[in-house]
């Protein structure tokens, strides 16, 4: 995905085009991350209002990297690369030179020109992972990071720790011996060690998906069941990882793309020479609960796997039966489950998942009105309307024009 500079003044953004005083914005994420590409489509979102930004974006494809050097010299660059990092595409005479956001890292080496950061809310992924958690009446709390750790891991604990005590629950930490790395099977082997030492049922939060994925992996190979035994959940809600997981992955959603928006405002203030705070933090989408923090035996499980389908067919025309169906139950059954865990019907849920789709196209998209009913799942454009318009007393198109864009604005 690039967006070439041009130097007539118009830009070419998916959005917005017009003439104006023409800005150039160099974007340097590494795109094989999801945080990236949603930091990435935060940048574009805000580029798509903003006239005159013409936006070249680095994805870290090897070809990439000699269009970015070659780039003349931009107004300003939002980069998730450290200075000193040797795959940085940034030539190293603009690093400190030109207006820089860093996403989620801070600078490595003074800056000359205005900089700042932005960051995840690390203490309100705590706090959700272990709200997340206490609901599902577990007897202990731990929490597995990494040997290299961090400030943002630090942050992460700390929270989880606070809000499980207030919860009543004490929290383990996983602590890998010796000072330096080990070898990955011996790794295994301790973190077995952990998970079997620790008070069932227990609920593990890992400080991002891969390292949940892991202790999945462990379990399964010990036969300790997982959410029967343990329950398992980390961070990033990276897709890959968590629906092909066994079973599929809960993870706290941070609100990458919102994290972009936010970069580019603070990066705009920044060329602009307008007040900014040098440090700035974009909070939670969601937490998107799985099969690996359900109850196995009963209620919770059952409205688990329901809402997993219900979000992979929106498009269906589904009905309680054909989901009750699929998940073995009877109709009656699934309806007072969903009454039980959720407080609400089947029929209100699927209404919830098609909504909120439909206002993140309206959001995030530029999809006509007809184009996002059928990706929703609407029977007709007019059901769409006549149920957006009793939901928010508005139509789409005001909805789409007076969308919030950032926590900020």
């Amino acid at each position: 995905m690039i967006f070439a500079h041009n130097s007539n003044g118009i830009c070419y953004n998916g959005g917005t085009m017009g003439r104006g005083k023409s800005v150039s914005i160099l974007v340097a994420e590494n795109i094989c991350m999801k945080a990236a590409r949603e930091i990435i489509a935060g940048v574009l979102r805000y580029a798509a209002a903003k006239k005159g930004w013409n936006v070249f974006v680095h994805g870290g494809h090897p070809l990439d990297r000699d269009d970015a050097r070659s780039f003349s010299r931009p107004d300003g660059i939002i980069t998730g690369y450290s200075s000193d990092d040797a795959s940085n595409p940034v030539p190293a005479g603009m690093r400190q030179n030109i207006p820089t956001v860093f996403t989620c890292i801070t600078p490595d080496c003074p800056m000359k020109a205005p900089s700042a950061s932005i960051f995840a809310d690390d203490h309100a992924i705590g706090e959700a992972a272990a709200k997340c958690l206490a609901k599902n009446n577990l007897e202990h709390f731990a929490f597995i990071g990494t040997r290299e750790g961090g400030y943002w891991q630090k942050a992460r604990l700390d929270s989880f720790i606070e809000a499980a005590r207030k919860a009543g629950h004490e929290v383990s930490v996983f602590s890998p011996s010796g000072a330096s790395p080990t070898p990955w099977t011996e790794e295994r082997r301790e973190v077995l060690r952990w998970i079997r030492s620790l008070p069932k049922p227990c609920g593990i939060f890992a400080v991002y998906d891969s390292r949940a994925r892991f202790v999945l992996d462990v379990c399964r190979e010990a036969e300790i069941k997982v959410p029967a035994q343990v329950q398992v959940l980390g961070v990033d809600n990276e897709t890959y990882f968590c629906e092909y997981a066994i079973p599929t992955l809960t993870s706290v959603s941070p609100d990458f793309e919102e994290g972009g928006f936010l970069a580019a405002q603070t990066l705009d203030a920044l060329i602009e020479r307008r007040p900014s705070p040098r440090t700035n933090l974009f909070g939670i989408a969601e937490v998107v609960e799985r099969l690996s923090t359900s109850d196995t035996s009963g209620a919770a499980n059952r409205v688990a796997r329901a809402r997993e389908l219900i979000r992979g067919e929106i498009r269906s025309q589904l009905t309680v039966a054909a989901i009750a169906q699929k998940i073995g139950c009877s109709p009656r059954l699934l309806e007072k489950d969903f009454k039980t865990v959720l407080g609400r019907s089947v029929i209100r849920e699927i209404g919830e998942v098609r909504m909120s789709k439909v206002l993140n196209l309206l959001k995030h998209t530029v999809r006509s009105e007809e184009a996002i009913a059928s990706e929703c799942g609407y029977g007709s454009l007019g059901t769409l309307r006549n149920a957006f318009r009793s939901r928010f007393n508005t139509t789409m198109r005001e909805w789409r024009k007076n969308a919030p864009r950032s926590p900020s604005t």
